[in-house]
């Protein structure tokens, strides 16, 4: 899967639990813009925990190029959620 495929997953899902969210996944979704992709708008309550909150974790910890690269650490994490 590459970069934009992940990062459209990922933001939708994201993008969906931040009103909700505890810092993970509000730190995912401003990381996901810095990197220029665009973490949609909150819509509904969710809970920031399970895959939302192991996705954001390898969100947060990897660099823009890592993501759009896809990098086997990164891409491991996000397989790992």
């Amino acid at each position: 899967m590459d970069f934009r495929s992940v990062a459209i997953v990922l933001s939708s899902v994201l993008g969906l639990m931040a009103v909700a969210c505890g810092n993970a996944c509000d730190d995912a979704v401003d990381h996901l813009q810095e990197c220029g992709v665009n973490a949609g708008s909150a819509e509904h309550d969710a809970d920031c925990t399970g895959q939302a909150e192991c996705l954001a974790e390898c969100i947060n910890e990897a660099s823009c190029e890592d993501m759009k690269n896809q990098v086997p650490s990164y891409r491991n994490c996000v397989s790992g959620c």
